[in-house]
């Protein structure tokens, strides 16, 4: 079997995701007998097939159950009632999460991009959303006897304004027919800046890697939507996808590239035959890669590492994608909503964009709202302040605002702060949060989160986020000691501005952020006592150190 699905593939070990797939959807698992197979297949040595095989979430080298269920443990799941529904599917189907019998197999995950209907999970791959116990003991009573829970998803688009609301047809961007450099102007004079978070500008990345003298150019659409709260291009994959891959065709034409790719993460594997049936009525030819789950993939090189089969490790750069990207040609990645606005933004000009935003922060942003307000979609005109948005949302007796998901800040819901690049930069994620909740407690979700998505290559990041989350729950004990938000502190400080990628340079932004806007949330929890050396037990401290390594060991 294994070598009729290497043959599929060609033997291409860039593909070897995909083979990986293949392997566990026929055996549920891949097997150390698996990997020595494939190893004589493709060429590839077994630690080598391991160590990709092992970084990612969705894969399992043990059997795992014919049916897979992942719960949604995000931060939204998680303060309405996740473990409620983790309970309920361990006691219905008779085993403990992180386990597995022949059938099933029950676990948790990041963030499924659900964040407006949690509790929620992926069963078989399909979505489940508003989850109570109820409804958990109905589905488990169904999987019993082999009936799968059809697409539960709902899309609640609550405003919409340029990009949404302005009918699309097919091809109307193409069927202006601008050259390269009519399109390369236009898309610079509009000042659109990625929607995936950086925020660099689009048109100058098109620019650079257009100038490029290699003739072999890719363009990728970066579909890992990984950062938890967010869920907007999983809206626009599923309602608007022809507006995407003509944003794809669109920049293929201003760099010169005859090859795309669109990396889809593999919380959204049920769209995958849809958007399949959407690039065949296209005539640039794209693939689809199915991601495996791994939050770092997000950055844009470390996506082009799984693209080619590997570890989703960050690149150090330089060189830049533009210049050395997919297989070491000339590369643009781009995040979904970026090219569903470039689509309209060749419809209307340029003029017609920057009528939307600031000078700094043209257009519009698809904003996923999630947590004590009225959730959804809404897309805003950049510029718009926290008050307002609280407004927008009907955030009633809202206390804290988590901008831009794990890795972006905590705010006061009193703020009269903007949403755009020159104040608060965001990828989407808006995560609201009333005085009834513990933001502490949300703040050790987000250090738990990325303690396990480190990727594990710099040592700042790898031990850092160990001793943050670790530093989080001894402040919760209510043992610490002033002495300790020094600590915290100077931890954060050394982990981003040391670690390469920025997983390390912003994952200690929700304790930074939260420190500054709410210090007595801190105060309150520590002790008066300054000693350095209270409680130090080195003995422990030395098995903490020793279990941390052997953790590392078996990632």
């Amino acid at each position: 079997m294994i070598d009729k699905i290497v043959k599929h593939y060609n033997g291409d070990p860039t593909r070897l995701l995909d083979i990986f797939w293949d392997i566990q959807d026929e055996f549920d698992h891949v097997s150390d007998d698996h990997l020595k197979e494939l190893s004589k297949l493709i060429g590839v040595s077994v630690p080598e097939l391991n160590d990709t095989l092992s970084f990612y979430h969705f894969y399992h080298n043990t059997p795992s159950g014919k049916i897979r269920i992942y719960v949604d443990n995000s931060a939204i799941s998680e303060i309405k009632g996740c473990e409620e529904v983790i309970k309920t599917f361990e006691a219905e189907l008779g085993i403990k999460c992180g386990s597995s019998n022949d059938d099933f197999g029950l676990f948790t995950t990041s963030c499924i991009g659900l964040s407006d209907q949690a509790p929620c999970a992926l069963i078989a791959g399909y979505p489940v959303n508003l989850l109570t116990k109820e409804k958990v003991r109905g589905i488990c009573a169904d999987l019993k006897k082999g009936i799968l829970p059809k697409d539960q998803i709902i899309n609640n688009v609550c405003q919409r304004t340029a990009l949404l609301s302005d009918p699309y047809k097919k091809r109307e961007a193409l069927s202006k027919n601008l050259s390269s450099k009519e399109i390369l102007d236009e898309v610079s004079a509009a000042g659109i800046r990625g929607r995936g978070g950086a925020g660099f500008r689009t048109g100058l990345k098109w620019t650079l890697c257009s100038q490029q003298k290699e003739p072999i150019k890719y363009v990728v659409c970066n579909a890992d939507e990984g950062e938890p709260g967010t869920f907007k291009d999983r809206y626009l994959l599923t309602h608007h996808p022809e507006m995407v891959i003509e944003g794809m065709c669109v920049a293929a034409k201003a760099i010169g590239a005859k090859e795309g790719l669109l990396y889809l993460r593999a919380e959204y594997r049920y769209l995958y035959d849809s958007l399949n049936e959407v690039i065949k009525g296209f005539d640039f030819p794209i693939r689809i890669q199915l991601g495996a789950g791994a939050y770092v993939v997000g950055e844009e090189t470390a996506l082009l590492e799984s693209l080619e089969g590997k570890r989703g490790e960050p690149r150090v750069r330089p060189p830049f994608p533009v210049e050395s990207g997919y297989l070491g040609k000339p590369t643009v990645v781009n995040n979904v909503e970026t090219f569903a606005s470039v689509t309209k933004i060749i419809k209307h000009g340029s003029g017609w964009y920057r009528s939307y935003g600031t000078q700094e922060s043209p257009g519009t942003k698809l904003l996923s709202v999630s947590g004590d307000c009225k959730e959804g979609i809404y897309e805003i005109p950049w510029g718009m302040s926290i008050q307002e948005f609280c407004q927008m949302v009907e955030a009633k007796d809202a206390h804290a605002i988590q901008v831009g998901g794990p890795s972006g800040k905590m705010i006061s819901a009193q703020s009269n702060r903007k949403i755009a690049f020159e104040d608060l930069a965001t990828g989407g994620s808006m995560m609201v949060f009333n005085k009834n909740r513990d933001l502490l407690r949300v703040v050790k979700n987000f250090t738990e989160f990325f303690k396990n998505e480190s990727c594990g290559c710099c040592l700042p990041c790898r031990a850092g986020n160990i001793v943050l989350n670790e530093q989080m729950e001894f402040i919760l004990s209510e043992e610490a000691s002033k002495i300790d938000l020094t600590r915290i502190k100077d931890w954060s400080h050394i982990i981003g501005a040391s670690s390469r990628c920025g997983l390390g340079q912003t994952c200690s932004n929700p304790i930074t952020s939260s420190l500054e806007a709410f210090p007595e949330l801190y105060n309150q929890k520590v002790q008066e006592h300054e000693s350095l050396y209270r409680h130090f037990d080195v003995d422990q401290k030395t098995k903490d150190y020793e279990r941390v390594i052997e953790e590392h060991k078996n990632r």
